[in-house]
């Protein structure tokens, strides 16, 4: 990125980086009204990749050797991206799309959190690999952070919830409101908290097509 691409983005977005850190925005990429901080770091990137386009996102990298990468061709808006702690990756696949409000968070040490390409998160959407508080028992933590991962070509509905220890298969459909910690498999609809398949062997499209009589 030259000069005055540099300019233009800091003009357009509040960035706040600190030694340590690295922030690559292809030139082709478009970053528009975000806040954007990487605090606290040690070796930590963010990197946005072309013909990406994120608007009105809060993205937050903390701590050391942490990872973020927002591949080619998504469509992103008003969500909060967290990527907290240590040796964690997030990573948003291409083509990927919201459409409202949502967060994603990676947090801990060594978790994943990976969304396949083509995926479409509605509004409301949560992703959490960590539950951000210990619980004991007997003194000893029992609920470590686990990773996350959705498959290429997975939709979900309005106000999911996806938590730790999540895998959701290639082109399944998780409904609204529903509640994903265990295992989804492909081409399937999941419902309910916690959400369980009602219907397997299924496409899905983002064109919506109807009947005219």
């Amino acid at each position: 990125m030259n000069f005055l691409s540099t300019i233009k983005l800091r003009l357009q977005n509040s960035i706040t980086l600190e030694t340590g850190s690295k922030l690559r925005i292809d030139p082709n990429a478009k970053v528009r009204k975000c806040i954007i901080k990487a605090t606290n770091v040690n070796q930590s990137s963010i990197e946005i990749e072309r013909s990406a386009s994120v608007r009105r996102c809060k993205i937050v990298v903390e701590g050391r050797n942490n990872k973020l990468i927002i591949e080619k061709g998504c469509q992103l808006q008003n969500l909060l991206i967290e990527v907290l702690g240590e040796d964690c990756t997030l990573i948003i696949g291409k083509n990927t799309r919201n459409t409202g409000e949502g967060k994603i968070s990676c947090q801990e040490k060594g978790t994943t959190l990976r969304i396949g390409a083509n995926s479409l998160l509605a509004k409301g959407v949560t992703m959490l690999t960590s539950d951000g508080h210990d619980i004991l028992e007997h003194g000893q933590r029992i609920n470590p952070a686990k990773d996350i991962l959705l498959e290429e070509h997975v939709w979900l509905g309005q106000d999911v919830m996806v938590l730790k220890g999540a895998k959701i298969g290639s082109g399944s459909v998780i409904g609204a409101r529903s509640v994903v910690s265990g295992v989804i498999p492909s081409q399937s609809i999941a419902v309910g908290s916690p959400a369980k398949v009602v219907k397997q062997g299924i496409t899905w499209d983002s064109a919506l097509t109807f009947a005219q009589k």
